[in-house]
Formats: C-alpha cells, sequence, structure tokens
C-alpha cells in the first residue's frame, strides 16, 4: 500500500444495504495459473483490518464490505480507466453518473477522447447519463480576487448533460445557507455555507458496476495538454497557463465489488432525494449481478462527510434525509487511525490547516517511527486559502517538538491529493481536505481499505 513518490522538491513547512456476494471467510484472488481463484481468508488478517475499519463512526458510512480497489496516482491513469469502462457501455441497462465540484467536457481523458466526446457517443449507443454538479454559491468570499458574485458555476457543465440524448443533471445547491433579507421579502439562498465537494464516478455495463472517488474532477489542470502546447484559457490557478508538467497531482481510487455498489449508494440517495431532482428520473436500485465478486481482496468502507444544520445557528437548509444530523465519518475515521498508527503515517494534501488533526498527529509521534507529509506550496494555496501561512505555522507547531521524525515537503508540483497511508495496513483515498470545512460541513466521499493478503499490498 506504500504510495510512489511523485517526483517533489522538499523544504520546510444507500439505500439498503447491497446484497454481498462472496461469502464470509472466503475471497477471490489470483489461482496457480494467474488466473482468478478462491483461497480461504486469514481471520488473524481480518481481525486486523475489521481493528482499523470496523469501527463506530457518526453519519453515513457503509458497513465493512469485499472490493477490489486500484489507486491511480494521477488523473491521467484515472480518466483513461473511467474512457476504458465508458467504452463498454451500450443501451438503457447501462449507466453513467459523474458527481463533481467542476466538470469541463474539453478535458482529455486520452490523447484522443475527451469526456465531453466520451459522454456524447455514450448517449447516441443509448446509454443514461446523469449528473450532480456542484451550485457555487451567488456570493462567495475568498482570499483572491475577495468578494465574488456569481461565478465559476456549473451551468454550462449542467447544460451540457441536461443536452445529452436522455441525459439528465442537477445543478446541486442543496446545502446549508443564509437567507437574506431584501424589501418585501426574502432572497433565498444567496449565501451558502459550503460546497458539495465529492468527486464519484459510476460506470455500470449492463453486466458490471465499477465507481471511483477520491480528488479528481474532469479539470483540464489534472493533465498536460495532450501535444504539450499551452492553451491560455485554461488555468492550473489563476492566471498561470497549463504547461507540459505543470498538471496537478491528485489520486483516484477505482472500485468493483460490494465498495462500488455502497459508493453508488451515495450517489443514488443524493439524486433520488434531490428536491430539484427531474421528474420521473431516478437512479435504479441495482441488480445484484452487476455487483460481482473481486478479483483482488480488500476489505473497504465507504466514508462521508455531510453538514449537520443543527451545530450552525443561523442557517437554513437540509437536513439531509439519508444524514439527518449530519456525517463526519471521514473526521472519525482519520482521528481513529492517527490514534491506532504505531509505526508511520504517510499523507498527502492540499491545506493541511486543520489543528484538530494536528492535535492527534502530534498525540501519535511519541509511537511513530515518522511521519511524512506532502503539501502544496503555501503560496500556490494563498489563491483560495485565508491565512494559509498562519494556518499551517500553527499546525506545524504542535508537531515542533517532534521535528527529528517529520518530513514536510511542499512541492513544486501543485498536490491535489487527499491520501493517507497507515502503517501499510489501512489507506484512505478521498475528496476531503485536511481543513475544518472538509471534516464539518462540505459534502465529502472517500474510501478506507486494507489488503486481505497482507500489509502493503
Amino acid at each position: 500500500m506504500s504510495m510512489p513518490d511523485p517526483s517533489r522538491t522538499s523544504e520546510p513547512e444507500r439505500t439498503s444495504e447491497p446484497e454481498r456476494t462472496s461469502e464470509p471467510g472466503r475471497a477471490t484472488g489470483p489461482g496457480p495459473d494467474g488466473g482468478t481463484a478462491p483461497h480461504e481468508d486469514d481471520a488473524s488478517r481480518l481481525a486486523v483490518l475489521d481493528a482499523w475499519l470496523d469501527v463506530p463512526l457518526t453519519g453515513r458510512t457503509s458497513a465493512v464490505s469485499r472490493s477490489d480497489v486500484t489507486v491511480h496516482t494521477s488523473a491521467r491513469d484515472a480518466f483513461a480507466s473511467f474512457e476504458a469502462a465508458v467504452a463498454d457501455c451500450a443501451g438503457p441497462d447501462s449507466l453513467v453518473v459523474v458527481v463533481g465540484w467542476s466538470f469541463h467536457p474539453s478535458t482529455h481523458l486520452t490523447e484522443a477522447a475527451t469526456v465531453g466526446s466520451v459522454l456524447i457517443d455514450a448517449a447516441a449507443r443509448g446509454v443514461p447519463v446523469r449528473a450532480l454538479f456542484t451550485r457555487f454559491p451567488a456570493v462567495r468570499v475568498g482570499p483572491l480576487p475577495g468578494l465574488r458574485v456569481g461565478l465559476a458555476n456549473n451551468r454550462a457543465a449542467t447544460s451540457f448533460v441536461t443536452a445529452l440524448p436522455g441525459g439528465a443533471a442537477i445543478h446541486d445547491g442543496w446545502l446549508l445557507h443564509r437567507d437574506l433579507a431584501v424589501a418585501g421579502g426574502r432572497l433565498v439562498n444567496p449565501v451558502q455555507t459550503g460546497v458539495h465537494h465529492q468527486k464519484v464516478w459510476i460506470v455500470r455495463n449492463g453486466t458490471e458496476l465499477r465507481a471511483w472517488c477520491g480528488g479528481v474532477d474532469f479539470n483540464p489542470n489534472r493533465t498536460d495538454y495532450p501535444d504539450g502546447t499551452d492553451d491560455p484559457g485554461r488555468t492550473r490557478r489563476p492566471g498561470r497557463p497549463v504547461r507540459r508538467g505543470s498538471a496537478m497531482h491528485d489520486v483516484q481510487a477505482e472500485l468493483t465489488g460490494a465498495g462500488a455498489a455502497d459508493l453508488y449508494g451515495i450517489v443514488q440517495e443524493r439524486w433520488n432525494a434531490h428536491p430539484r431532482r427531474p421528474r420521473r428520473i431516478t437512479l435504479p436500485p441495482l441488480p445484484s449481478a452487476a455487483i460481482g465478486a473481486p478479483s483482488t481482496p480488500h476489505r473497504t468502507r465507504i466514508l462521508t462527510t455531510y453538514a449537520d444544520p443543527r451545530a450552525y445557528a443561523g442557517l437554513g437548509g437540509p437536513p439531509y434525509p439519508f444524514a439527518p444530523t449530519g456525517s463526519t465519518a471521514v473526521r472519525d475515521f482519520l482521528v481513529h487511525a492517527i490514534d491506532r498508527s504505531q509505526r508511520f503515517i504517510y499523507l498527502e494534501d492540499q491545506y493541511l490547516v486543520d489543528e484538530e488533526i494536528a492535535r492527534h498527529l502530534a498525540a501519535a509521534m511519541p509511537h511513530l517511527d515518522a511521519l511524512i507529509m506532502v503539501i502544496s506550496r503555501s503560496e500556490e494555496v494563498s489563491k483560495e486559502l485565508f491565512q494559509v501561512w498562519d494556518r499551517r505555522r500553527r499546525f506545524l507547531a504542535h508537531l515542533a517538538p517532534h521535528a527529528a521524525k517529520v518530513a514536510t515537503v511542499a512541492s513544486e508540483q501543485y498536490v491535489h491529493a487527499k491520501t493517507w497511508v497507515f502503517d501499510d495496513e489501512v489507506a484512505l483515498v478521498s475528496s476531503a481536505n485536511v481543513n475544518r470545512r472538509s471534516m464539518t460541513h462540505d459534502s465529502e466521499a472517500g474510501v478506507a481499505f486494507g489488503d486481505v493478503t497482507g500489509p502493503g499490498g
């Protein structure tokens, strides 16, 4: 489960539970001829993994289940796997669902194909395409350029999917918000608190279900331009053209088996419960045959963050019917895994500013050999996060007494990944940054997992 080094330079700083198709105590794995064959699980190994994964968490989470997990350590690899999966889809028994913070149809999945062209071709083959895209607030406050009104929305993305034959999309602003009083009434939902930040893709080709989650959106800033040229209209960060070698570093996990069904359940309940869902269009239950049995055994658990409206005075919005008191399952798992680690923790994160997580890391340091943190440079993050230098300074101050065992790598490549590895036993790949929003009220999704065959798988 070790993560490859992405060549960085260093500087200080459901619906109902899906039917499980594999028998308890058995998994499928490599047979003597290299094919797939069942084998007996090591009960002691299952006990180790369940001590990490099968713990009480608050909010919307799945049970621990059996899955095949592939970790894509670049968006280019994740995009290629998505393109290949969609290419196998045809007819109304197939389904493609994209959930994202942003979506650009011009994003190249391969040298030859964009996500827009791939979805257009799928729709022409009769594949239903569905999408949930974040509706950004009418009023946004950020470090640069300050107060922004009605900018950076996903209206065009929503329209693109809706215009596909049989396509349907929701421009999703179903979030905590504060209404503003105006003469003669109220201006409803102009100031949102938080965003939908989940990045989940679902592809069912009629007989097989695949699902992806992590930090990757369909955005050209995740890959180099295919011919290596610059496109001034496409920026990595504001005002900075994309050039070869400047793509963001990101990570996306791909799942088959019961874990994929669990991820589908997260998307299905958001869509089906949404007050602006297109009439008579629902995400259907999965046929059990579509879940399948994994070929490589992993224990997985799907985790989420959702806002709890009771915790924020003066705000309106949900409770969501699928998370009526919110969800802090991502945060709860992180705290549990940090506290349980005995050898090392490796993480990649965009922001790294939440002091509660810093305090738990500091408490774990006496019995850890190493803590390795790969992050974006503060001057890059400052374009979108208030007071990042001071907030990171306060985060790192908790770890200062253990500096000899802490390595902080500020990458020249923009780090958008949200990935953790604990003792080479379990890992977490999610959309959740180490900041208060991702831990408390932005909607997030991720998978925690470990390999049944042994550590480091």
